[in-house]
């Protein structure tokens, strides 16, 4: 930390120089030390593989991918949940050039048109139960058999002896996220983004060889994928996958392993807390959590470090930043912050107001700088206008503050985008799709905080003419258009919607209003 000089922030980290080649490469030479040795299962079928055999079917699936077709360039959609498989499809892709746009399995037909359509994929690797739910056109499909021995055999062809070497520029990865305002958009990550990532994240996270983690967090999401998938896993880790957190197994899964540190989010916390299996599990193998998406709160943080007599630390960042730009090394955790600056990251605290850089121990917006941070989003210029408001630095929407040693500290938002169960909701997307319903005249989304701490979904809708709604037909509606995580707890109508002068919905009015009306009903 720069003490109270208005200037950026560095970290006090720094990345080993040059930072080079691509993340299956950095896979694939730290696998060379593991050949024998387990390093990726299915938490509920025990298939594994060992370092050899990860290995071998990244090459194989290499190379029947690219005799099928697909190649340099291209965009591939990859819809499936977490599995040992979720993992060698990324990386054989990634392998012949490809450019990975992760989808969530849990998405709808039109949820999953979107994207497809956005990022301009010309295929999609998905398992063969997803086929019925993506869109007709040109597109090339790839269907494995999630219960077979071995579901990507039909796949495998003769192996690449050498992967393709890219460009540190050259796209390779297209997550979606909403950013700070609007609908979901194409976040083209770079080779170098990644890397540069990757090597950061090394460096927080202290993983000795073997060492086992329950890899539940989607790899759909940066989270996941980035920080258990690649950094865990190319850490010496073995990361042991679930498609969600099932706690009954998952419990068993950590006292089986004897796993000693988790990377979660809010939900799971609870979860870990108050579930009965929880409470009926050892866990004392655990000895450092990381939780990230949305904010624990002092209230569960102190639990599960009373539960689990471990520290608990947060950690910052976005799907824009390529994965984190803060963690808290176990060695170094403070209470309620999110951490330390990563290597290669800069970082400012601006004043909403003024646009001026605020010093240590002010509340501002974090800005942030550096060759994680992504170019801009695609085909969304207003967006990229309104997130890089100086060239180079992106705007993350949330308030924050840094205490005079560098550690981070979340103090709001000023962004319109919700987090539920540590996924981006965006508002306009919600309303889009109570206005798609006939007769619905206005709607209006927010979050209110549970008596657990996480946050519900609650719409307010008008209809012409002060029509009744029909409940059920609207969700049923909004179940068809949109993933579960979206859905309103509840919907609300004959409110006057708050709004602004300018006539804009009044996202702060909207949410105490929220609150008013649902005191009484925001149960766990």
């Amino acid at each position: 930390m720069n003490g109270k000089s208005m200037e950026p922030i560095v970290s006090n980290y720094r990345l080993p120089e040059p930072v080079r080649g691509s993340v299956t490469s950095k896979l694939l030479h730290s696998l060379q030390e593991r050949q024998d040795q387990i390093v990726i299962s299915d938490g509920i079928t025990g298939y594994s593989l060992t370092g050899a055999a990860l290995r071998d079917q990244i090459h194989a699936l290499a190379g029947g991918l690219k005799a099928a077709g697909l190649g340099r360039g291209q965009v591939v959609a990859l819809i499936l949940p977490n599995s040992p498989q979720w993992c060698v499809v990324f990386h054989a892709l990634l392998g012949i050039g490809c450019v990975v746009t992760p989808v969530n399995p849990a998405y709808t037909a039109p949820e999953i048109a979107r994207q497809i359509k956005a990022s301009d994929a010309t295929a999609v690797f998905t398992q063969s139960d997803m086929v019925d739910k993506l869109p007709g056109g040109d597109l090339s499909v790839f269907a494995m058999v999630p219960d077979a021995a071995e579901p990507l055999a039909p796949w495998l062809g003769a192996p690449i002896p050498q992967l393709h070497e890219p460009e540190p520029e050259g796209l390779a990865l297209m997550p979606f996220s909403s950013g700070t305002t609007g609908v979901p958009k194409g976040v083209p990550l770079t080779h170098a983004n990644i890397v540069c990532n990757l090597a950061a994240t090394m460096q927080m996270i202290e993983v000795k060889p073997g060492e086992a983690t329950l890899g539940f967090l989607p790899f759909f999401h940066i989270y996941g994928l980035a920080t258990v998938m690649n950094a865990y896993l190319i850490s010496g880790g073995h990361v042991v996958t679930l498609p969600r957190f099932d706690v009954p197994l998952a419990v068993d899964l950590i006292d089986n392993y004897r796993m000693s540190q988790l990377f979660i989010v809010p939900p799971a916390a609870s979860l870990l807390l108050a579930h009965p299996a929880a409470v009926q599990a050892d866990l004392s193998s655990i000895d450092y959590i990381l939780s990230a998406a949305a904010p624990l709160g002092d209230t569960v943080q102190d639990a599960l470090e009373a539960r689990l007599a471990c520290t608990v630390c947060e950690g910052f960042g976005m799907t824009e930043l390529s994965s984190f730009s803060h963690i808290a090394p176990r060695a170094q955790a403070r209470k309620g912050s999110c951490g330390l600056l990563m290597a290669g990251a800069r970082a400012r605290i601006v004043d909403p107001q003024t646009g001026g850089d605020l010093g240590a121990n002010q509340v501002g917006e974090l800005w942030l700088s550096g060759p994680q941070v992504m170019a801009g989003y695609v085909n969304a210029q207003r967006a990229n206008a309104d997130s890089f408001p100086e060239p180079g630095w992106l705007r993350t929407g949330d308030l924050a503050e840094v205490d005079m040693d560098g550690h981070l500290f979340l103090r709001g938002r000023t962004k319109d985008i919700l987090k539920v169960r540590g996924f981006q909701v965006s508002p306009a997307e919600v309303e889009g799709a109570l206005m798609n319903y006939p007769g619905i005249t206005e709607a209006a989304l927010t979050a209110v905080p549970t008596l657990r701490g996480d946050e519900v979904l609650v719409a307010f809708i008008n209809l012409h003419n002060n029509q009744q709604p029909d409940c059920d037909a609207i969700r049923a509606h909004l179940m068809s258009q949109l993933a579960g995580y979206k859905l309103p707890r509840q919907v609300l109508d004959g409110v006057e919607i708050p709004k602004s002068a300018a006539g804009k919905i009044d996202r702060t009015a909207l949410r105490a209003l929220a609150q008013e009306r649902l005191a009484s009903n925001l149960e766990p």
